[in-house]
């Protein structure tokens, strides 16, 4: 989301923008995975909100084009930021209008950034020779900004002091119709941050029962390095009974970790900067654990080269 934001407003603005992502995909953790047998799972973002007025203009276009839906789970919107937001039929599907108007590399993890004819030279993983630009803004999460801008001690400082938790997300299908009982469990035990009835959102199959847990930041912390399947034991034990199922219903049970899942001690800063101001890092870590934080985040780094800001 920083990214996309970053580098369409950039590109708004007149200037050549290239867009380089490791994932095979676009939008980071805003993401849903589809299981070689159909299932679907929101595991990563669950929804989000907008309050920004630019915020508000840009899901205001994916909800007009049917890529963006509101979400009430049990009748309960957010009264403070407004309505719960999902992409459908995928998180992600939202962001895909503004990606195809940009030049992106999927698949492309860059290793190295270094100073060189008066701008930064940009190295490849699996890949010979670089590519030169003027300035360089990275939206990775803050550990992975601080391997990448090691040419700048500023940016090197102020990225240490980011803290990042991990979260272990379990992805539960159940061979049941969408059942009765509450869509949304927050915190319903010490192991256990969220649970959503994946199923219950707009635009997802209401056949079969699927489910994701997040697990909660300290347990998530504790068990950083456990086996997947051994995470995915854990929160399905607790989750099947907490979700009103049955062990014997359960057809796909499947973990996955995010390991920079969300800040625990921001930058409190939009975006942060070099000692040149052409070497820039941002994302949802600057400001804050939502995706609007990382909209902001983007578009302030690209109003901060534009001038704009």
């Amino acid at each position: 989301m920083a990214g996309l934001a970053c580098a369409s407003r950039l590109a708004a603005a007149g200037f050549s923008v290239k867009v380089f992502e490791k994932s095979r995909g676009i939008g980071g953790r805003i993401t849903t995975r589809r299981t070689a047998d159909g299932l679907q799972f929101d595991h990563g973002a669950q929804y989000f909100t907008a309050t920004t007025p630019a915020f508000q203009d840009f899901t205001s276009e994916a909800r007009r084009a049917g890529n963006l839906e509101g979400w009430l789970p049990d009748g309960r919107p957010d009264k403070v930021r407004g309505d719960w937001l999902v992409g459908q039929p995928a998180m992600n599907t939202f962001l895909k209008p503004a990606a195809e108007r940009l030049d992106i590399e999927l698949g492309t993890q860059v290793s190295d950034i270094l100073p060189s004819q008066g701008g930064w030279a940009l190295s490849f993983h699996g890949r010979s020779g670089t590519e030169v630009f003027d300035a360089v803004i990275v939206t990775a999460p803050a550990p992975q900004a601080q391997g990448l801008t090691t040419a700048s001690q500023l940016l090197q400082k102020r990225l240490d002091a980011v803290e990042m938790a991990p979260c272990w997300a379990l992805m539960l299908a159940a061979d049941v119709p969408v059942m009765a009982g509450p869509s949304v469990l927050e915190a319903p035990h010490p192991d256990i941050a969220w649970m959503a009835r994946n199923a219950s959102k707009p635009g997802r199959e209401r056949f079969p029962e699927t489910w994701i847990v997040h697990a909660s930041t300290s347990w998530s912390i504790r068990h950083l390095e456990a086996q997947a399947e051994n995470a995915a034991a854990h929160l399905r034990q607790i989750a099947v009974p907490l979700a009103g199922l049955r062990d014997d219903m359960i057809i796909h049970a499947a973990a996955h970790r995010w390991r920079y899942a969300r800040p625990l001690e921001p930058a409190g800063a939009p975006f942060l900067s070099d000692e040149t101001g052409t070497l820039l890092a941002a994302g949802d870590w600057c400001l804050g654990a939502r995706v609007e934080s990382a909209f902001e985040s983007g578009r302030a780094a690209a109003g901060f080269i534009t001038g704009e800001n």
